[in-house]
């Protein structure tokens, strides 16, 4: 019988980074499934398939909240029926954050959701397992040798718009989680040229090119080792 895995993760620019991620280092090669407003990714071996999707194909946006983590909770207890695997891939965050940030917190909730729904599967929570933070801080890590000089002044420049706004000084952006995000499209954009302006999209970004990302980093190894441990080879059976 054919193996059914499923890969949760927050949104359309996760979707692409992990699409790439598992490319190069499980060599699946997902393919594009429109579904509603989202884009699913489908790898299909003669032995198993998997399913990268965003927790919620009605909601356009990504992220999380506590709505959307129940959904698809529900939704494992059916798949869980249908034995199909599932896997959660998602932010930290810190304390601000809901439902219950840091790691701390959202690990004991995720837990906890286990023990609700009677339901059973692995999860991940970005960047490492063991600290707070988000893809953002997983990317930081990314950025190539060639890069790195560039993106400490950017990151330097994003701190310091981040500093104006506790003064209240008018900036067109209002969140320090903004600058954080905004810094990795001045990053690819400079990086790069106009010619590649769209790449800046977190959805359209090209994690391949070696002078911008390093996708063979040792930052990678936690994440990389968790999903060794649920996921096959893509030429083999499935063990899970």
């Amino acid at each position: 019988m054919k193996k059914n895995i499923n890969i949760y993760v927050e949104g359309e620019g996760e979707i692409c980074f992990f699409s790439i991620l598992l490319k190069h280092h499980f060599d699946y090669n997902l393919q594009f499934q429109k579904v509603g407003d989202y884009t699913n990714m489908i790898y299909k071996s003669d032995y198993f398939t998997v399913n990268l999707r965003p927790f919620n194909l009605d909601l356009v946006g990504g992220g999380i909240d506590g709505k959307k983590i129940r959904q698809v909770a529900n939704e494992i207890k059916i798949n869980i029926e249908k034995k199909e695997t599932n896997i959660l891939i998602i932010d930290a965050d810190t304390e601000s954050h809901k439902p219950a940030g840091g790691f701390n917190n959202r690990y004991k909730y995720l837990e906890g959701l286990k023990l609700e729904f009677g339901i059973e599967f692995y999860f991940f929570l970005i960047p490492d397992h063991n600290n707070q933070g988000n893809l953002e801080t997983l990317l930081e890590n990314l950025v190539s040798e060639k890069g790195k000089p560039f993106f400490k002044c950017l990151t330097n420049y994003s701190s310091c718009l981040a500093e104006l706004l506790k003064i209240q000084v008018p900036v067109e952006l209002n969140r320090v989680d903004d600058f954080n995000k905004k810094k990795f499209e001045w990053y690819i954009y400079n990086m790069l040229g106009t010619k590649y302006a769209n790449e800046t999209s977190l959805s359209k970004r090209d994690y391949t090119r070696n002078e911008l990302w390093n996708l063979d980093s040792d930052s990678l190894l936690p994440l990389l080792n968790f999903l060794k441990t649920c996921l096959p080879i893509s030429s083999l059976p499935s063990n899970t």
